[in-house]
């Protein structure tokens, strides 16, 4: 049994050595590479096989002769594309060292070739056509250079294998073709063909045509000019002209075959439909505006010309009058002429001077349309249209407000509102921490009057709270302004030590608050104990022959705590704070 025992130990120890002999030695590094070959563009997969590495450093040589520097990798599973080179080798090598505690390994070394993809491209890529239209035809056109070979395979989602193809669609359709070279390198191309048909309207001046008179039909199409056109009484032309009423058809053909056919319906009577306009539309007061007439081809107006327009410079909002004629037949046209007036505008603001962060109303009167802008200079920033906007001023600011009336030159008015600072108001307490019941002071500065949320109105107030109570206070500066300011007092309940209603004199501390040093002084105690709200001792002290002592505690973390006198009697609260 012994022997088996050494036996057993020996073992293990050999195995520990063998372990660490192992664990010592530098990794063997090696990776492998796919796909290798690779096409043009596609991604590369690098797959690490080290035994023994930590860690990784695979240097990524770009090629083109070095003129770029390697890309460096400690990933253990990069991954990286590389592009066929036209004007160099397309041999590139990585290399990796892999590493651990104990060292690097050597370096190891693979190429990888990278194979041309096919040059070529898809013509037209983008083309308009309709329904009807000439077939469109789509080409593959193979580039000069490297391209993997010039022999080709096609396969298209119409399921074609040949260089081009012909199509007729009826929808916007995207066609796709695959192009492999004879490598096994391929690349991908898409054209689209978008269908738009083309409109076409049909107008006649005049409207109906007037007995022993002419009228003129004019085709206007849209689409892909130039357009030819086909009417029914076998003109050729965009306008015609006739004196026989009745139905006319327009074809209009444009650039891609494309066709549309239009009906148009010329009737006949003896009462033209006049149009008539003005320019401009609305006059402004002191100005001229030019009123014309279509739809006849002599005219009358009720200003007495007889010219093709009319010149007029009404001072109050007029009604017009035309007359047209075509031969036997009249018409009456009548155009309503308003006037504006050039605006003169008032800015009015609710306060010229506001408190930081308060709102003002902008008021403007004077025209029909407003728009309000900040800034100066040639790109002011607008804010709001209407006669009445509300801002928030961050500081002075100068605010435009531009006014028009339709027809007139647009005029400006500007405020200039004064942003008031509030003042800064901080309180502060005289304990961060008190008893319940225990007084305490507030202290309230950076204004000029104060307004506490319990109704006093001094900088100094003295409350007693029961619990972690906030207080707020309202100040306000000598501009007026206000602002408001809290404090959240915390109170502790002290129900851990018995409370005394008087508290005993034969105990002298001061300074009380502080940061933990305290002198303590009594005539009749030999020594006192501190403790915490828990009743617990956390310290103990004799005092000197001076019957007094300076207390040091700073290490306690900050809070209440008592000074108990050695017979029980006396007992005085001390805090520590910041």
């Amino acid at each position: 049994m012994k022997t088996n025992k050494l036996t057993l130990s020996a073992f293990f120890f050999i195995f520990l050595a063998f372990s660490a002999v192992i664990y010592a030695q530098v990794p063997i590094a090696n990776f492998s590479i796919s796909p290798n070959p690779v096409c043009s563009g596609n991604v590369i997969q690098i797959t690490n096989m080290s035994i023994g590495a930590t860690s990784w450093s695979y240097t990524l040589n770009p090629g083109f002769g070095g003129f770029f520097p390697p890309t460096i990798s400690t990933s253990p599973n990069p991954t990286i594309t590389y592009n066929y080179n036209n004007f160099g080798n397309n041999t590139y090598t990585i290399s990796l060292i892999a590493s651990n505690s104990s060292g690097n390994s050597t370096v190891v070394r693979k190429t990888i070739t990278v194979l041309a993809g096919p040059n070529a491209n898809i013509n037209p890529a983008n083309q308009n056509s309709c329904i009807g239209a000439n077939p469109s035809v789509i080409n593959i056109n193979q580039g000069g250079g490297f391209g993997g070979g010039a022999a080709y395979n096609y396969s298209w989602s119409t399921g074609s294998s040949s260089q081009s193809i012909t199509v007729s669609p009826s929808v916007t359709t995207i066609y796709t073709c695959v192009i492999t070279a004879t490598n096994g390198c391929s690349i991908f191309r898409t054209a689209t063909v978008t269908i738009i048909q083309p409109s076409i309207s049909i107008g006649s001046v005049p409207a109906n045509i007037c007995p022993g008179t002419s009228s003129t039909l004019t085709a206007s199409g849209s689409g892909n000019g130039p357009y030819t056109y086909a009417w029914s009484n076998a003109a050729s032309t965009q306008t015609i002209s006739t004196n026989v009423a009745g139905v006319y058809n327009v074809t209009v053909t444009n650039a891609i075959n494309c066709s549309v056919v239009q009906s148009y319906s010329l009737g006949t009577s003896n009462t033209l439909s006049l149009t008539t306009v003005s320019n401009p539309a609305t006059l402004c007061l002191g100005n001229t505006a030019t009123l014309s007439c279509i739809g006849a081809s002599s005219y009358t107006w009720s200003t007495g010309s007889t010219a093709l327009t009319s010149t007029v410079a009404p001072s109050i909002p007029t009604s017009y009058t035309v007359y047209g004629a075509i031969g036997t037949c009249t018409g009456i046209g009548t155009y309503y002429l308003n006037i504006s007036i050039t605006p003169t505008i008032i800015a009015t603001s609710s306060s010229n001077s506001l408190c930081s962060g308060n709102v003002a109303t902008l008021t403007a009167n004077g025209a029909s349309t407003y728009t309000w802008t900040t800034g100066g200079g040639f790109n002011p920033t607008i804010i709001g249209n209407g006669a009445v906007i509300t801002v928030t001023p961050g500081g002075t600011t100068l605010y435009t407000v531009r006014g028009n009336n339709p027809g007139c030159p647009t005029r400006t008015s500007t405020l200039n509102i004064t942003t008031l600072q509030s003042p800064v108001v901080n309180i502060s307490s005289s304990s961060s921490v008190i008893c319940a019941g225990q007084n305490l002071v507030l202290i309230a500065s950076g204004a000029n009057t104060y307004l506490w949320n319990n109704g006093a109105n001094t900088a100094t107030i003295t409350v007693t709270p029961t619990i972690t109570s906030t207080y707020s206070v309202i100040g306000t500066g000598t501009n007026l302004c206000s602002r408001t300011s809290q404090i959240t007092q915390s109170v502790n309940p002290c129900i851990s030590i018995e409370k005394n209603s008087i508290q005993s004199q034969a105990i002298q501390i001061f300074p009380n608050p502080s940061k933990g040093t305290f002198n303590v002084k009594s005539e009749n105690l030999c020594y006192i104990r501190i403790i915490n709200q828990l009743g617990q001792t956390v310290k103990i002290f004799t005092l000197n022959e001076n019957n007094q002592f300076m207390c040091l505690i700073s290490e306690l973390a900050n809070g209440i705590y008592y000074i108990i006198s050695n017979d029980q009697t006396s007992k005085q609260k001390i805090i520590i704070q910041d």
